[in-house]
Parts: structure tokens; sequence; C-alpha cells
């Protein structure tokens, strides 16, 4: 068994092996010359264009040597000097092995030769895809470089590339011509090629949504085939018309390959496909959007993302574009922050904003009748504000509306509404002007008292209807100031609510003053009704008619509008005043009004009395002739429960007593 050590000579295509160890009858033994030296070269003569003789020039010191030579072609020979025949022109490789066995000594030296007459040589081969051929060019030349011209015989356009792709529309037999050239050598090369009928072709389109391909075969074949994808990033696919989600930027180039089993027909086609995946974007704007509410505007991209809000007062949302109520103090500032994240991307932004002051509203439906969701088709609405240490009262707003009213107060303030429905709802002149809650006079009216802690108001209240079963009666009137009023006494006034009034104060109709300050009810039924003037923080005295078959008609009542009093006069034969003592508010807490009728002057002795019958409170007045007089109680100091007022008028001819319950709370 013989060993090779390889020692690389520093010449070109040599290199030499040192034996080791060497085999003496039958045993193995160590042998290490001490400078064995061999070196194969040889030498050539082109004799013709087919034979070459070869000379060897190899140089070594023992005597028994061994000579292999291989001739590039197939043929190999052990002579020293052979000689070989070469059957084709063209580029051979020739080597040499040379073993000096007694010295332990192997080398091998390469060469190239040519054989024949020319120095370059052209050739090339091909594959065959459907109608698709790719063309590989391997010809030689001796020194420099080839050029090239293809000729494809399909009477194509002839190319100069090296290695061609060529398609060819039709099936057929086709001569394709290779010419390689340089200066001083030309060669030319014919191959027949075969296309046959194609009975497949791949294709394919698609189409791009943001980092989502779709893809859509169009290829052309029949019966069953096999489809194969490769979408360039490392993924694939046998579906037909797949969708691949990629997760980087880049051009791709995607494959398609299908194949035919029955028919052995494959084709490929390949196409460069573009991605541009989204970016994220976080951002957002805000405003006040009404008692403690922000309005935030997502400003965001991509729109369609997923989007997480952090409000910064431990509440979340994750809505596109939320309304957020701060149950925090006003006037403060919140640190929200927004997350927009998509499968591709992510951003957050943040922001200190600033909560505007607080607002405060008082609002609510408006419903026509007691009972049902009859609501109101067009209103006004009016805000009056009660100043308590002034007392007074002030319209301090309005609106106009269809079923529902909305007014921004003050916190610290009392307020009154009042609703009324406009000539453009169908069922205008059948329910009154009506106060919350749902009281015709504005003394009846409850108080919305507004604090700090709370800035919503819900309150709806429903309209008092009037009943009119109608009859031949009338009554009208004329509205004017009275004598302290800025224009003078006798100046007709504009737009007095005037309501006529069962004797149980509930309503039959209503109407306004005009400009003339008059006012009328028509087809009114016969009896005795109170004709009201409702006038805003002024105390109503109201006239009572009494209209019957004898006298249907009442005319030309007089009503003076005064500082603190609406009232009448009286001297027709069929007007008077109503004879009931009114305390209100009731219940109170406060001051308190007792009002009281009078056609005399004279004193008036009030006195108050707990449930045991026990005075608590005493005070003298005076009444005056043919008005309802009003008198003020302050009732701060007096405790809760349930009291009886007594009014005791004397005069020169009598002495009369009313008494009425009143609820201190």
């Amino acid at each position: 068994m013989m060993h090779l050590t390889k020692i690389f000579n520093l010449t070109a295509a040599k290199a030499k092996w040192c034996l080791p160890l060497i085999i003496l009858a039958g045993m193995m033994t160590s042998y290490a010359p001490a400078a064995a030296q061999c070196n194969a070269s040889f030498t050539f003569n082109v004799l013709n264009d087919s034979t070459v003789d070869f000379t060897n020039t190899s140089t070594y010191s023992g005597s028994q040597v061994y000579w292999f030579w291989s001739f590039g072609n197939g043929n190999s020979s052990n002579l020293e000097n052979p000689s070989n025949h070469y059957s084709q022109p063209g580029q051979y490789g020739v080597n040499l092995q040379l073993i000096d066995s007694l010295n332990g000594c192997f080398d091998s030296y390469w060469d190239t030769i040519w054989v024949g007459s020319k120095n370059c040589y052209a050739d090339f081969s091909y594959s065959i895809n459907g109608s698709q051929v790719n063309f590989y060019n391997s010809s030689v030349t001796t020194t420099g470089s080839l050029s090239y011209e293809w000729i494809f015989g399909d009477g194509s356009s002839n190319s100069t590339a090296e290695h061609p792709v060529h398609n060819y529309n039709t099936s057929g037999t086709f001569d394709v011509i290779l010419l390689a050239h340089r200066s001083g050598c030309a060669d030319t090369i014919v191959k027949q090629i075969q296309i046959q009928a194609s009975s497949c072709q791949a294709d394919f389109h698609y189409s791009v949504n943001g980092a989502q391909v779709k893809f859509y075969d169009t290829s052309v074949y029949s019966g069953h085939v096999i489809h194969t994808w490769d979408f360039g990033d490392g993924d694939t696919s046998a579906q037909v018309n797949p969708t691949h989600t990629y997760s980087a930027n880049g051009t791709y180039e995607v494959c398609l390959i299908i194949w035919n089993s029955s028919t052995n027909c494959w084709s490929q086609f390949c196409d460069s496909v573009t991605v541009s995946l989204p970016t994220c974007n976080a951002d957002f704007s805000y405003a006040p959007a009404g008692a403690n509410y922000i309005k935030f505007t997502n400003l965001s991209t991509p729109t369609n993302g997923n989007m997480h809000w952090n409000f910064g007062d431990g509440h979340t949302s994750t809505q596109h574009s939320p309304q957020h109520y701060y149950s925090i103090a006003p006037d403060t500032m919140a640190y929200v922050t927004l997350i927009v994240s998509s499968s591709h991307c992510a951003d957050t932004i943040a922001k200190w904003i600033n909560l505007p002051p607080p607002q405060y509203f008082i609002q609510g439906m408006i419903y026509k009748g007691l009972q049902g969701n009859n609501i109101a088709s067009s209103l006004t609405a009016y805000l009056i504000e009660h100043d308590s240490s002034a007392g007074t009262l002030t319209f301090v707003d309005s609106m106009n509306g269809d079923s529902m009213y909305a007014f921004e107060v003050t916190p610290g303030n009392r307020y009154l509404v009042k609703a009324a429905l406009t000539s453009a709802d169908p069922d205008y002149t059948d329910f009154l002007p009506t106060y919350y809650d749902s009281v015709l006079f504005w003394n009846n009216a409850i108080e919305i008292n507004v604090v700090a802690s709370q800035t919503i108001y819900n309150h709806s209240f429903r309209l008092l209807s009037g009943t009119n079963p109608g009859g031949p009666g009338f009554v009208g009137g004329l509205i004017s100031q009275g004598a302290n009023k800025k224009g003078g006494p006798g100046d007709p006034l504009e737009g007095v609510q005037v309501m006529l009034l069962n004797m149980d104060d509930s309503p039959v109709a209503y109407t306004y003053s005009g400009a003339d300050g008059k006012f009328a009810f028509d087809d009114i039924p016969l009896g005795q009704f109170q004709v009201y003037s409702e006038v805003i923080g002024k105390t109503t005295v109201p006239l009572v008619v009494d209209l019957t078959n004898d006298n249907p008609e009442v005319e030309d009542l007089e009503i003076e509008v005064g500082t603190t009093t609406v009232t009448g006069i009286f001297d027709k034969a069929n007007v008077s005043l109503p004879l009931a003592l009114e305390i209100f508010p009731n219940p109170a807490n406060g001051l308190v009004n007792i009002l009281h009728n009078s056609k005399e002057s004279g004193d008036v002795t009030i006195r108050v009395m707990n449930h045991l019958g026990q005075e608590v409170m005493r005070t003298n007045e005076q009444a005056a002739a043919g008005q309802k007089n009003l008198w003020k109680l302050n009732l701060d100091e007096m405790p809760a429960g349930l009291y009886l007022v007594e009014v005791m008028k004397t005069t020169n001819s009598n002495t009369a007593v009313n008494v009425s319950k009143l609820m201190i709370k």
C-alpha cells in the first residue's frame, strides 16, 4: 500500500508527492530518501489538424520510472513519448504523471493544446421550456475575447447576447446559427431545435395592498396541472390563486411553475413584485365638547389601525375618535396617550391637554299633555333667573327648538324654565305656556338650584292643555302700564300673556295682548272664569267674570301692570275679585308671601300658629281697597312642620277671618 504526500511545485500546473513507505518482499518498511527529485514536463507538436506528437522532457534520478498520459479526449498512454489522434478540432487539456518508485518521487504536469487550423471555435447547448428556449454559449478562443451573433431561424431579430433566451411564436423545426468571431478568427455552428405545440403556458397577474399581495393565475393549459409558486422571500405555495403577506419592504422576484404530469408539459413565468408596507404615525387634536367633555379627533395613519387611548384619569378607549368626560377638577391638565398599531407598525404620541372650565346646562324634553309621549314639534323656551336676596326674577335667555330645550347656566344661581308652543306646532292653541314642573304660574314654578358639583340638569316637563268646550261667551280687554311705569299710565303693553281659568285654576284658553294692548277670548262657554295676566316677578290679582244668558259678554276689561302687582278694575256688574287667601311658596323655607283680597281698606292682623294652636308669630298690616294685597313673612327661624296662617281684617262694617295651612320645610 502506497501513501502519497503532496509537495507543490511553484511552476504552473505541477505538483509533487513523496513516498514515505515502500513495500519490500511483502513487508511494509519505512523509507525516507535524502533528497528525491523529479520533474514532469513535456512538449508537443501538432503534425496536422488531427495528430499530435508528445515529447517527454521530464527529469528524474531513478532507474525505475513509470509514465501515465491523459490526452483530454478519453485516450491515454504509458509510453514515454506517445502520439495521439484527435477526431475533432478544439482545445484539450493533456496531463502527464511521473512516478520514480525507487526514489519515492511523484510529479504531474498539465498543458493545454489546440488541435486544428482555427484558433476559435463556436459551440452551444440549449434547453426548451414550452415555446421558450434558453441558449448556453460554450464557444472558446485561444486569445482575446469573442463577440457573438445568434440567428434563431424564425425570422425574428438577431441577438448579440452571450446566453440569450428566445420565445418562438409557432411550433416547428428551426435552424439556429451561432457566429463566434474576433479579430483574425471566426467560426460558425448550426443546430436544429424542435419546438412542439405548447399545451401549457405559465402566466399570472397580481394586486398589492400594503404588505399583502393577491396573485391571480392567468396561465393557459388543458387538463390538470400542478402549481408551484415561489414568492421570492423563501415562502412557497401550491395554491392556484394564493395570497401572500410580506414581512419587509422590497422588490421580490415571484415565479410560477405549472406542470401537467399527463402531457409532461411544464412552463415557468416570473415577474417582479414591489411591496411598500404602511408606516404608523400617531397624532390627534382635541376640543371642548361641553360640561367637562373633550372631543378627540384622531389624525393618525393608517386610519384603519388599532387605536388605544389613555385619557390620563384611569380611563381608556379603543374608539377611533372618542369623546371623554373628565370628572377631575377643571382648569387642570391631563396627560393623554394614543397608541396606533397595525400588523406591521406601531407609534405612540402623548400630549398634556388643558381641561377647560366646566359648563353647566339645564336641558330637557317638552311634552304636550300630562300623559303620553306627544312631544312638541316647535317651541320657545325661556330661562328666568331668580335672585333670592334681591327678590327679583329676570329673563336671561330664550331659545327656539323642536322637542328639546337647553340653556347654559352659572353655578350658584337659581332658575325657572318656561316653555310655550309656537304657531308652527299644530297644537299651538291647545296647550298653554307652562313652567317647570308643569305649572301655570311663576310663583308655583319649581326653582332649579345650580351647584358646582353637578354640571348637567335634566328637567323635562309637560305643557298643560286648555279645555274650551265652546259657547256664546266673550271676554276682552286692555293691558296697560301702571302709573309708575316709564311709559306713563295708560300706555298699552304688547305680548302680555293672559289666561282664562276656571275657578279651580284649571286652564280654558290663553292669548297674548296685541300691539294695541288688547286681548280677547271668543266662543267660550257661559260660567264663572278668572282672567289671569301672567307677568314674571309680579303678583297677579285675577279678575273674576260671570258670563250668563242675560250677560254673556264682558268687554273693556282694564288690567294694569304695576311695579310689583298686576291688578284689574272690577267696577262692572259681572266683574269681581276672588276671595281666596293665597300663600306661596307652600311648602316654604325663608320668605313666604300672603295674598289677600279686599274690597275695602282696613287693619289686618296676621297670626301664625303651630300644630298645638300656639301663636308663634303676629304682625299688623294695612289692606288697600279694590285689590289683592301682598305681605311677606320671614320664616327663617321657624322649625319645620305644619302651621296655620290666620288673616283677620277689620273694617268699619265688620271683621273677616281667613285661615290657610302652611308647611315649613
